[in-house]
């Protein structure tokens, strides 16, 4: 759990995030932060007022193996980038359920967070230090300025501003 001056001993439970939709909208992706596994549910689904909660429970899918994470997106060819944030670095879900590393840093990919896609194929994120923030970091603040927005190639192609 996390020990912060402002949650006292409590453990940090936060619920649905990260969070992303497909780029044909058909699914939506999702995972509890601290959670260790990825689910996706039709849009379809989510917009149909005639099945009960337990319906829609049932048609909640689980799509692989995550880390504790902050952030995903997804490419057309069914690739959810994920934050991962324990470990400094970027990885992905493929569709085969089975998660991997891309890119690890330390310095660079410190509490990676939000992502959108780009032009050319190109995937962004932001990387925002919050461990290092007073309310995670016991009443402390020791983020290092730069923040960075970084790029990488996706693995497929995406849609841009996702």
């Amino acid at each position: 759990g996390i020990n912060a001056e402002y949650m006292g001993d409590a453990e940090a439970r936060i619920g649905v995030n990260p969070i992303t939709l497909d780029p044909n909208n058909e699914w939506v992706y999702y995972g509890p932060m601290t959670g260790r596994s990825l689910y996706r549910v039709r849009t379809r689904d989510l917009l149909d007022p005639t099945l009960s909660p337990q319906m829609l429970a049932s048609r909640v899918e689980r799509y692989g193996n995550k880390p504790i994470s902050d952030g995903i997106t997804i490419d057309g060819g069914g690739n959810v980038y994920v934050t991962d944030i324990t470990n400094d670095a970027i990885g992905v879900v493929m569709p085969n359920g089975q998660y991997k590393i891309l890119y690890q840093n330390p310095k660079f990919l410190s509490w990676t967070d939000g992502f959108s896609f780009g032009p050319n194929n190109q995937v962004y994120v932001t990387v925002s230090q919050l461990q290092r923030s007073p309310v995670l970091n016991g009443g402390q603040n020791t983020a290092v300025m730069p923040f960075y927005i970084l790029k990488f190639p996706a693995l497929e192609a995406g849609s841009v501003g996702r």
